[in-house]
C-alpha cells in the first residue's frame, strides 16, 4: 500500500516541477488530471496534446511515478445531447492518452440529470441509470480495444451511488476492464453517515477485486449536510479504515484528496504513521 496525492493539488506551474515535488515528498503513485496540472491543455492542438503526454510519461517515468488514475471526471448523464457527446469525445480522447501514461484506470463519476451536478431525486431511478449506462458501456468498449480500464467512483448524489448500483453496473457490463474507484466518504450523506463501516464493509464484501485504487479525504456535518476536508480536520475514522483495507487487500493504494502545499506534508505524515 502507498499513500498517493492527486497532483493538482501541489499547484506546480508544469509537469517537470510537480515531479520534483512528488519526489521531495517521497510520493510514487498519482491521480492526474491533464488540463488541471497543464495549463490552456484543451486550447492546444491535438497534436500538441498528445506530444505533452508522451513527455510526460517519460518525466513520470524517470521519476518512479505511477498513475493510478487518469481523472476524466464528466458528466455522463447530461440531459443536453449535444453537450454529453462533447463529453463523451472528450473522455474518448483521454483514453488514448491513459494508455500512452500507462494509468492504472481513466476515472469518472456518473454525474448527475442536473447539469450543475447537484442532486436530483431522478437520479437514483430506472431511468437515470439506463441512461448513463449508455455512455460507461461505450467507455468500456472503447477502453477495452487498445488494453485501458475505466473506474468508475459511485458518488451519494449521483447516478452509481452505493454498493447496490455499483454492483449492478459491474453485473450488467461484466468485463474485466471495468474497475472501481472506492471513494468511502463519497458514498455517505447525512442519513447514513453514522453507518459508514457497515456500508464500508459491505463494499468490500460486495466487489472487493473490483476495486483499482482508493480515495481519502475527510468530511463533517453542517446544516444536515456533507462537507468535504482535509483529511484529519473532521469526524471520519482514517486510522480505522486504513486498517480495514490493509486486512482486506494490502496492494491497494490510497490518493488523498483536499490538500494544498502548505498542508500536505503534516497530512502524509499522519496518514504513513497509520500504515
Amino acid at each position: 500500500m502507498r499513500i498517493g496525492l492527486r497532483a493538482h493539488d501541489l499547484a506546480e506551474p508544469n509537469y517537470i516541477e510537480l515531479c520534483k515535488q512528488l519526489d521531495k515528498h517521497d510520493i510514487r503513485c498519482i491521480q492526474l488530471a491533464l488540463p488541471k496540472v497543464i495549463e490552456g491543455f484543451y486550447q492546444k492542438s491535438i497534436y500538441e496534446r498528445e506530444k505533452i503526454v508522451k513527455d510526460f510519461a517519460n518525466v513520470l517515468n524517470d521519476y518512479g511515478i505511477t498513475t493510478n488514475v487518469l481523472g476524466c471526471y464528466i458528466n455522463p448523464s447530461e440531459r443536453d445531447v449535444e453537450k454529453l457527446n462533447k463529453q463523451r469525445d472528450t473522455f474518448f480522447e483521454n483514453i488514448e492518452y491513459a494508455k500512452i501514461i500507462n494509468a492504472q484506470v481513466i476515472g469518472t463519476e456518473t454525474g448527475s440529470l442536473n447539469p450543475d451536478g447537484s442532486y436530483n431525486p431522478l437520479n437514483h431511478q430506472e431511468y437515470a441509470y439506463q441512461y448513463v449506462m449508455e455512455s460507461i458501456s461505450l467507455f468500456v468498449d472503447r477502453a477495452k480495444n487498445i488494453g485501458v480500464n475505466v473506474g468508475v467512483e459511485a458518488v451519494w448524489q449521483f447516478v452509481i451511488h452505493d454498493v447496490n448500483s455499483v454492483k449492478r453496473m459491474l453485473d450488467d457490463i461484466s468485463s474485466p476492464n471495468l474497475k472501481v474507484i472506492f471513494d468511502p466518504v463519497n458514498m455517505l450523506c447525512y442519513d447514513n453517515h453514522h453507518q459508514s463501516f457497515e456500508i464500508f464493509k459491505d463494499v468490500v464484501d460486495t466487489y472487493l477485486d473490483k476495486i483499482s485504487v482508493l480515495h481519502l479525504k475527510d468530511y463533517s456535518i453542517q446544516n444536515q449536510a456533507m462537507q468535504y476536508g482535509v483529511p484529519y480536520s473532521g469526524q471520519f475514522n482514517f486510522a480505522r479504515f486504513i486498517e480495514m483495507m490493509k486486512d482486506a487487500n494490502d496492494q491497494l493504494d490510497f490518493i488523498v484528496e483536499e490538500t494544498n502545499p502548505n498542508n500536505v506534508s503534516n497530512i502524509l505524515r499522519q496518514l504513513r504513521s497509520n500504515l
